[in-house]
């Protein structure tokens, strides 16, 4: 195989895949490199971790058909520091890719191309497009809640994708945060009602891939699926599993809103958060008249206490968060002004912005009982916080 591709081409396709790739140990080695394909006039490149493949077709010169596989990381490291506007020419043979530009030259093993696993595409039921700025802003939302690696349930680890009534709605849990973001959809193809678990390492490189501008098709297979945007096209196989029941956990009625600045509340929550004790990370917070008050203990550091104004007229309430969790939550809008939906101090907690409507945030408080004060008990006391 030979083939000769500008720089900035490559370098586009190499860091899509190898950000896929990456350097994980696997018991195939083959798993860690990027297969090139030169046939019927087409330049691909791929990369897969066996539960998710990526494809991007380049532009460039066939000079001889075949294929080669070549190690992700390497050849996206070096391809980048290439000369702006030159030519890279691959040239692959005996075991060994010869990629050269200018007067640049390396020679990298390889591995047998039969290695790579083929990924067996099941047939699509449902279609849809929607702009890719709509996509990117839906996985940004709710990402940030997808349960980490200390969760047991495998259903967290990604994003329930559903669609329902011409709307496409992401939601995203850990059993403590909660995103869910919805958007209206012109015209669906196929079956139409569909869902399935997006895994969360594919939604954020496809998150990362997606251009500012342009369509993207994502299709649907029972157990798959795939997302296409320009030369680009992502497939995942979905988590198996029932995903949790989250319209039970999102209160419908709410006795009580705050409404506050953002910024200035983002900054209270990490002032707060610098002496929070190491258990549970928890502040607490007071609302009154048109003020919230933000206290924190650590018995081996020391206390804070800070205040700042906010739209609320309802009665005093203490609430105590992760503060970690809670800029995570707030911090995801974009909105100046965020509001706060809550019943008590121990119900799930509702974050909205007017300029997002089709976006909610859910956060479950800490109780009030297992947030340290300034007497070293729990906050059960009646004055706890003030």
């Amino acid at each position: 195989m030979r083939v000769r591709l500008p720089q900035k081409e490559l370098q586009q396709a190499t860091q899509v895949v190898s950000a896929l790739v990456g350097r994980a140990s696997s018991p195939m080695p083959v798993l860690s490199t990027i297969l090139i394909i030169a046939e019927k006039g087409v330049i691909r490149l791929e990369g897969t971790d066996i539960e998710s493949q990526v494809i991007v077709t380049a532009s460039g010169n066939i000079e001889r058909e075949g294929r080669t596989t070549v190690e992700a990381s390497r050849l996206a490291s070096l391809v980048k520091l290439f000369p702006a506007g030159s030519d890279v020419v691959i040239d692959a043979s005996d075991g060994k890719a010869l990629i050269s530009c200018e007067s640049n030259e390396y020679k990298l093993l390889t591995m047998p191309t039969e290695d790579f696993p083929e990924w067996t595409r099941e047939t699509g039921t449902t279609r849809i497009r929607l702009e890719a700025k709509a996509l990117k802003y839906m996985l940004g939302a709710a990402q940030y809640a997808v349960a980490s690696g200390k969760d047991g349930r495998r259903v967290l680890y990604g994003v329930f994708v559903e669609i329902k009534d011409n709307t496409l709605r992401f939601t995203a849990t850990d059993g403590k945060k909660l995103s869910r973001v919805t958007k209206s959809i012109s015209e669906v193809e196929g079956k139409g009602e569909t869902s399935l678990i997006l895994p969360a390492k594919p939604a954020a490189e496809i998150q990362k891939s997606l251009p500012d501008e342009g369509p993207v098709d994502i299709e649907f297979a029972p157990r798959q699926i795939f997302v296409t945007a320009g030369n680009v096209t992502f497939r995942t196989q979905s988590i198996d599993g029932k995903y949790p029941d989250c319209d039970a956990v999102i209160p419908k009625e709410f006795p009580f809103e705050v409404r506050f600045d953002r910024d200035r509340f983002l900054n209270s929550v990490r002032r707060a958060g610098i002496v929070a004790n190491d258990q549970n990370r928890s502040i607490l917070m007071k609302l009154a008249e048109n003020s919230c008050d933000f206290q924190s203990v650590s018995h081996d550091i020391g206390s804070f206490n800070g205040k700042m104004p906010v739209q609320y007229s309802g009665e005093t309430i203490r609430i105590a968060f992760n503060w970690e969790y809670l800029i995570e939550t707030v911090s995801g809008f974009s909105d100046p002004e965020i509001r706060m939906f809550l019943k008590s101090s121990n119900s799930p907690i509702i974050f909205r912005s007017e300029k997002e409507p089709d976006r909610l945030a859910l956060l479950m408080p800490i109780k009030l009982t297992s947030v340290p004060t300034m007497d070293g008990n729990g906050d059960d006391a009646e004055n706890a916080g003030e």
